[in-house]
Formats: structure tokens, sequence, C-alpha cells
């Protein structure tokens, strides 16, 4: 029996979901011999070879499907696999051109703030957080970014307020709660501070940091 392309990269996908990352590639390769020339197809073949850290073939395949069909989807994807590479400036290039494509993707946003936090250009990325968490005020991960700007500068209350809101949205954000008692202790809120820890334990009962701080 003979499956379409639509078929295959159906299956793929559900298969990439459930984390199954070999049938995964099984089903894009099939998908691939039909459709050589497929973005979609080579962008997925990409995202399983990022995903088993195959970060050169991942590269490869990514920026074939760039070739083919610039998106800002597959630009971002390409400056995770260069993030990853230690090739920053690539990265900063790749985001780049992702936004210059879609300004609108808060995850994008959020990709090249953290990048600008790793290259110490602080400003640059608490503009992206924020730019994320406008536009998406359901995004959880700007919103802990910010927090963790604020914990870097000493702005501890500024910190446990972000933490706070990224918590709302995303009560099972294990950092978030060790960051959050971190920002208690250093406000000197010592029992308030267990809490947080505490609920961080819950997630993970063997967390070190949480258990060293209790």
């Amino acid at each position: 029996m003979s499956y379409s392309v639509k078929q295959l990269t159906q299956a793929g996908l559900q298969f990439y979901n459930a984390g199954d990352l070999q049938n995964a590639n099984l089903q894009y390769r099939q998908a691939l011999s039909l459709a050589p020339d497929d973005p979609d197809v080579l962008h997925m073949l990409g995202l399983i070879a990022y995903a088993k850290k195959e970060l050169s073939r991942a590269t490869e395949l990514i920026e074939a499907a760039i070739r083919l069909a610039p998106s800002a989807n597959y630009y971002n994807s390409i400056a995770n696999v260069y993030q990853d590479m230690g090739q920053a400036d690539s990265a900063l290039s790749s985001y780049r051109k992702a936004l210059d494509l879609d300004t609108s993707d808060a995850q994008i946003h959020n990709n090249i703030g953290t990048l600008y936090k790793l290259l110490g250009q602080l400003e640059n990325a608490r503009a992206h957080f924020l730019q994320a968490v406008n536009i998406d005020s359901s995004y959880a991960m700007p919103l802990f970014n910010l927090g963790n700007l604020a914990l870097d500068i000493a702005d501890y209350a500024s910190a446990l307020q972000y933490y706070h809101k990224s918590l709302k949205l995303s009560p099972h954000y294990l950092d978030a709660w060790l960051n959050a008692g971190i920002a208690l202790h250093e406000l000197g809120l010592y029992e308030q501070a267990l809490e947080p820890y505490q609920r961080a334990l819950e997630l993970q009962p063997d967390n070190v940091k949480a258990l060293c701080n209790m």
C-alpha cells in the first residue's frame, strides 16, 4: 500500500510530537523520497536531527529548506541550531532574518532575547522579552527571563513579580519556583522562601538546589 506525502507527514508529525524520533524520521524520509524539494519535509527532518543532537545534519537540512522557501519559522529553527553549535553571530543573524519576515512571533523575540542575554546585551534582551510578552501575554517563558534579568541586577522585588506572573501561567515551571525562592531569600523573607522550594520539590523530589535551600 502506498501513502501520499500528506499522509506520511501527518504520521511523522504525530510520532515527532510523541517523542518517537525513529519512526518520525522514517515517515519523513519516505515523504522526502516522494517530494525531494518539499521545504516543510526538509525542515522537519532538520528538527528531528536537531532533537537527536545531530547538529551538522540539522543545519544541512534546514538550510536546504530555507533555500527553497525562506520563512520566519525556518530561520528561527536554524538560529536555534547555530546557538547550540556555539555560533552566536550566525544565530543572531538568523533570528534577525526571522523577525524581518515576522515581527509578531513571540517565540522568536524570546529566543533572540535569550541570545542577547548570553552575549551580555541586557537592554536588547529586555526589549525583546517585553515584546514577546506584549505579543502573547499567556507566554510564561519571557516573563521568567525578565525575572532572571532582574535577579541578575539584584532587583529582587521585580524578579519576584515576574516569577509569580510566569508561575500563574505555568504552575509546573520548576526553575521559576526555584528562582522565586532565591528572590525571597535575598529579600530576607526566609520563611516565605520555603514555599517555592517545597513546590519545586513536589515537581522534582531530588532537586539539589531546592534541598540545599530548605
